[in-house]
């Protein structure tokens, strides 16, 4: 029986073609890696901001008055501002004099702007990778780090009975949130996810 043998063109030609698959495959790792990091991203982002949200109705209904501390726009971070476009990222979240924990129970990965009533807050996600480095770039690894501003905003509620407006901000209140990231990156060129609730005053 006559063997079959392959020239040295079909060899080079099958190897061209393992090399074109192979290539096109590495070619697309880094397109999943970069999806697979933006979906983390947007799922930090959106539960942050459903749990923010909630906490802030549920802090309402336990003292209305405390929205009020709330802005009524979002903070000014610009350079006439805040300043912190582009500097927050410089200031470490161990700086206890410009970031404070949140709420260590509820929310360990929260920290805001020098006072609770600014409006700023940060949201800082770690993973420990590494337990047997002493170096804290190495020993953890960042998976969101971004920015948030609330505000509040008055509802006005149009009464067709008697053809007047009513924005009663003792009964209703609009929370506004504003999410970007990375927070490295300037303002301007980060991602941005917006979310708002009504929330309405329970009746005592």
């Amino acid at each position: 029986m006559r063997k079959i043998r392959f020239s040295m063109i079909e060899i080079t030609l099958a190897l061209l073609i393992v090399a074109i698959g192979f290539i096109s495959i590495m070619g697309m790792l880094p397109i999943g890696t970069t999806t697979f990091n933006d979906a983390v991203t947007n799922n930090i982002s959106t539960n942050s901001a459903d749990t923010l949200l909630h906490y802030f109705e549920d802090l309402a209904q336990q003292s209305w008055s405390s929205i009020y501390s709330l802005p009524t726009e979002p903070t000014d971070i610009s350079s006439s501002g805040q300043d912190l476009d582009t500097n927050l990222a410089k200031i470490s979240i161990d700086n206890t004099t410009d970031w404070k924990q949140f709420d260590a129970s509820d929310f360990p990965n929260l920290y805001y702007w020098q006072s609770n009533t600014s409006g700023v807050y940060r949201i800082f996600e770690q993973v420990l990778t590494d337990t047997s480095s002493t170096n804290q770039a190495r020993k953890y690894r960042t998976d969101f780090d971004g920015m948030v501003r609330i505000w509040r905003e008055n509802v006005m509620i149009y009464d067709y009975a008697t053809s007047s407006t009513d924005n009663n901000v003792d009964q209703r209140m609009k929370l506004n949130f504003e999410i970007s990231w990375p927070i490295t990156a300037p303002f301007a060129e980060r991602k941005k996810q917006y979310y708002s609730l009504v929330i309405y005053r329970h009746e005592d």
